[in-house]
């Protein structure tokens, strides 16, 4: 059994059940996958945490999320400073941390939970918190249905102190749908898979070897040759079978016993569930090749089609929050380009062409504004409020 699977059992994240009852073997001694036996059950976040795979893939989403710089822009222009709700959102912790819970509770739950604080009630929210998913309760009221209120630790809150984000909105729905949620049974299939692997040379009830004979043989006798074999010898010392008994050992490659394969088809699942390149995942997929003139539209397709759910989700929860006429929006473009090279051929055209300036080049960047990039800011400034 596996160091996580044990942490898991000890902490209580994984039940213990059975997992070697009604064993297959092939008659090449191979032995198949188990059958599912949590058909129809759901998969809690923390137990879907413990499969290597939805681990990297949850922290691969966030560390792509949290990484990235947030502005604010009003009218195209990007304001500066940085309004401090979007600069650091919840004044007990860093904004990457702040990003990386919401990110996870989405991933996880389907949903996030930002509690507003304001200075005075109807005052401009000045911080948010992330609450934990698993600690909220969401009803419509029954006074008013459109109007949805929020549990959380015996309070009751309305929209008015609670922003609520959802990974995938289902009509009729009051919370999100996530990606745990949805493929509970896939996840539930690699999970016994794993947990059979892992339990099978644990298992007392594993046979070692088969005795087999052509000759009539009853129930009483079987046992009798069963007791006589257990009892005469121990380690390698001969054995002589007689009534036309033959002994057939169990012989498991290393592949098969861990199942291998089954957990490779596992991993590819979970990519494809989580919207990861499955080389991410270190999972090869049949047909498919990844080399470096390809990897950068690789990542782009991860930051289009995985990132964005995220992204827009708290770029538009964030804009709500602002002022009239803001809107909060993260710098993508270091993603989109991800080398050096790329990045800095497309900063060298848009300065050619006057799409921005030298500064705007060197906030992207994350790098200090020069002299050169301070006194063109400076001009254009000064030009726009003449």
């Amino acid at each position: 059994m596996n160091f996580l699977h044990r942490a898991g059992r000890a902490l209580g994240l994984i039940e213990h059940r059975s997992q070697t009852e009604g064993a297959t073997i092939a008659s090449d001694g191979s032995i198949l996958p188990p059958a599912r036996s949590r058909l129809g059950a759901t998969v809690s976040p923390r137990e879907a945490l413990t499969l290597e795979s939805v681990f990297r893939a949850f922290q691969i989403i966030s560390i792509g999320i949290s990484q990235l710089p947030l502005g604010v822009w009003r009218r195209d222009e990007e304001l500066s400073p940085t309004p401090s709700l979007v600069r650091k959102p919840d004044v007990n912790t860093t904004r990457e941390a702040f990003l990386e819970a919401t990110t996870v509770s989405l991933a996880a739950t389907g949903n996030a939970f930002w509690r507003k604080h304001s200075t005075r009630p109807g005052d401009p929210v000045v911080s948010l918190e992330v609450m934990p998913a698993h600690e909220v309760s969401v009803w419509a009221d029954p006074k008013r249905p459109s109007r949805v209120l929020y549990g959380w630790r015996g309070q009751e809150l309305t929209s008015a102190q609670v922003a609520h984000l959802q990974f995938l909105r289902i009509p009729g729905s009051l919370v999100g749908l996530g990606p745990i949620q949805a493929a509970a049974t896939g996840l539930a299939g690699a999970l016994d898979v794993r947990d059979y692997g892992a339990n099978w040379f644990n298992a007392g009830d594993t046979p070692s070897g088969i005795l087999t004979t052509d000759q009539p043989l009853n129930a009483d006798l079987a046992e009798s040759y069963k007791t006589r074999w257990k009892e005469t010898g121990r380690g390698g010392e001969v054995r002589v079978l007689g009534h036309g008994l033959a002994y057939s050992p169990i012989m498991l490659r290393p592949a098969d016993a861990q199942f291998l394969e089954s957990q490779q088809f596992s991993v590819t699942q979970v990519a494809r569930l989580f919207g990861i390149p499955a080389g991410y995942l270190l999972a090869a997929v049949e047909g498919s090749t990844e080399t470096y003139s390809n990897q950068e539209q690789i990542d782009i397709a991860l930051v289009r089609y995985t990132l964005m759910t995220y992204l827009r989700e708290i770029e538009a929860t964030l804009t709500e929050l602002l002022p009239h006429g803001q809107q909060a929006r993260f710098k993508v473009e270091a993603l989109l380009r991800t080398d050096t090279k790329t990045r800095y051929e497309a900063h060298e055209v848009a300065l050619r062409i006057g799409l921005y300036d030298l500064a705007h080049a060197q906030r992207i960047e994350g790098l200090p504004i020069t002299n050169a990039g301070a006194a063109v800011e400076a001009t254009q400034e000064a030009t726009s409020n003449a």
